[in-house]
């Protein structure tokens, strides 16, 4: 899909929803501005509940779906590779937790609903990547916990997409400090605003996920995250399922390599 894209001209995105949420976008431009220097170590976890005593679904039938690695996982492997870089190695464990019953009786084989990555960045890092659809989380449907560790500090991100924490702390500070999004990312959607209603106006008054696809379309400029983006995520997913398959640590397959 991506050869044949590029190949056409044709414009081309992934739906990497985080990527439009501004406390992701942040997050990202402090990284790339350098605010807590070279990273060394990160961990990005996306905990859920949705799988939790839960029935039949394919993303959980291993014929149709790739489990909570390619469904919470992907997500998260995005954002560490849009945050530190390429990934260059992955140890995985991959499990099943909680038995979800066919509703009609036919026997089918369970996709992962807990996953844990180790991550080798090409560019030094070393990183973790947790993730799991049957965590006990009451009213949070779902919880990112993002943290990177870095030469001049760190910065932790705690978000259930609506509400969230952004703090960081930097070379002699003592404690951590919250850090508030600038408004040419907040793009007059208001920091305070509660719960959805938040979510609800970042897509609809902000040029993001579809209308971000057209608006590109329109005006002919690049657009991200693209096929090439997916390509990446792609890789290392097949490296994580070579991996907790073998117990061994798996080569991520590069996109300049890919056949």
């Amino acid at each position: 899909m991506l050869a044949k894209a590029e190949s056409a001209g044709v414009k081309h995105m992934v739906c990497f929803t985080n990527r439009w949420m501004p406390q992701y976008c942040y997050l990202q431009r402090l990284v790339a501005e350098n605010h807590i220097g070279k990273v060394y170590n990160a961990s990005f976890n996306f905990t859920a509940n949705y799988a939790r005593h839960a029935g039949y679904h394919w993303k959980w039938d291993c014929q149709h779906g790739l489990g909570a690695l390619g469904d919470l996982g992907s997500h998260m492997i995005d954002m560490a590779i849009w945050m530190v870089g390429d990934i260059a190695r992955v140890q995985a464990s991959l499990m099943v937790r909680e038995n979800k019953a066919h509703p009609e009786g036919k026997p089918f084989k369970l996709s992962n609903d807990v996953v844990n990555l180790t991550l080798q960045f090409t560019g030094g890092a070393v990183g973790a990547i947790y993730a799991t659809e049957v965590a006990h989380l009451g009213d949070r449907g779902r919880v990112h916990q993002l943290v990177l560790h870095g030469e001049k500090g760190t910065l932790e991100l705690e978000s259930d997409w609506t509400r969230y924490t952004l703090r960081g702390i930097r070379d002699d500070e003592k404690a951590m400090q919250p850090l508030a999004i600038p408004e040419n990312i907040m793009q007059g959607v208001d920091q305070n605003t509660s719960n959805w209603e938040y979510f609800t106006k970042i897509f609809t008054r902000q040029s993001v996920s579809t209308r971000l696809f057209i608006d590109s379309i329109l005006a002919d400029i690049p657009i991200t995250p693209s096929f090439r983006d997916g390509v990446k995520v792609q890789a290392v997913i097949e490296a994580a399922f070579e991996s907790d398959r073998t117990g061994c640590w798996a080569d991520v397959e590069q996109l300049g390599n890919a056949k």
